[in-house]
């Protein structure tokens, strides 16, 4: 597998009371796998053998942007939190399955020649996810805190199916 990622975090103060801070990641995950494995005793003296191969592009990524805002209410400090999300997955899959191999115990070998298997699973799945969230703490002494938030979230799931046509979309929030 091939794995490559990158990101930052920002943050700054525009004036007292006012910060304002981002951070955001983005990777990507390239595999390309195949085994040729054991997969049970069909008798005494045959062994069964199953290929089993992914290909597989996966990314994602996902940026948050939020507001601080510190200010006293009636003698009481007060944080509060703004902010909103943004994130996406993305997998472009392909599984492929083969167990019709038999291979002899008495005179094994396993140098038999072997296609790409046929797919079980081909697909791609996008999942999206916005959000928008709002969270204050209140200092109401010392050592005692008060806080409460509120989030709302829209998340998009698609499957693209590659191999019977069955796209499948849900929206949820």
């Amino acid at each position: 597998a091939d794995i490559a990622s990158a990101g930052y975090l920002f943050s700054h103060e525009f004036s007292p009371g006012l910060t304002v801070r981002q951070q955001a990641r983005v990777a990507r995950q390239e595999t390309d796998y195949r085994e040729f494995y054991f997969n049970g005793m069909i008798s005494e003296t045959e062994m069964n053998y199953a290929d089993f191969t992914v290909n597989e592009t996966a990314t994602t990524g996902a940026v948050d942007t939020q507001a601080q805002i510190d200010f006293d209410v009636a003698g009481r400090a007060n944080t509060l939190l703004l902010g909103i999300d943004y994130s996406r997955m993305k997998a472009d899959s392909s599984y492929g399955y083969d167990d019709s191999y038999t291979i002899s115990i008495i005179d094994p070998d396993v140098s038999v020649t072997r296609p790409q298997p046929g797919a079980y699973y081909d697909g791609v799945q996008t999942i999206e996810q916005y959000g928008l969230y709002a969270h204050n703490q209140i200092s109401l002494t010392d050592r005692l805190f008060a806080s409460f938030g509120l989030r709302q979230t829209w998340v998009k799931n698609r499957f693209d199916d590659h191999l019977g046509g069955d796209d499948v979309s849900q929206d949820d929030s």
